[in-house]
């Protein structure tokens, strides 16, 4: 039955708006943290759009390339790297004296 939604749903080009649909959940990180901004979100999304992501990175991941900047939703990668790589960067170049100049893009 999956299956056949899922072939329906390409060969119609629709993905129904359920699919979409998320709650987020905030869980503490670290009990013994401040509570204050001591919160991970987690989205919780319908079964079969999770199923319906699985296969696609399946039939997909070969084809996908990221650059080796990228940290986020990256197999052993994480946003933690990425701070502590600018903090690092910020560092080296503050010993040198040198001004640090840094751009961010909301997507």
């Amino acid at each position: 039955m999956l299956s056949m939604l899922f072939n329906a749903m390409f060969l119609h080009i629709y993905l129904p708006c359920k699919f979409m649909e998320t709650i987020i959940v905030l869980i503490i990180k670290n009990k013994k943290g401040l509570i204050t901004d001591n919160y991970k979100p987690v989205h919780i999304t319908s079964v079969v759009s999770k199923i319906l992501e699985l296969l696609l990175l399946d039939k997909l991941q070969f084809q996908l390339e990221t650059s080796s900047n990228q940290f986020g939703y990256k197999s052993k990668h994480g946003t933690d790297m990425c701070v502590y790589t600018l903090k690092q960067i910020t560092k080296y170049y503050n010993q040198q004296s040198s001004p640090v100049n840094i751009c961010f893009k909301s997507i």
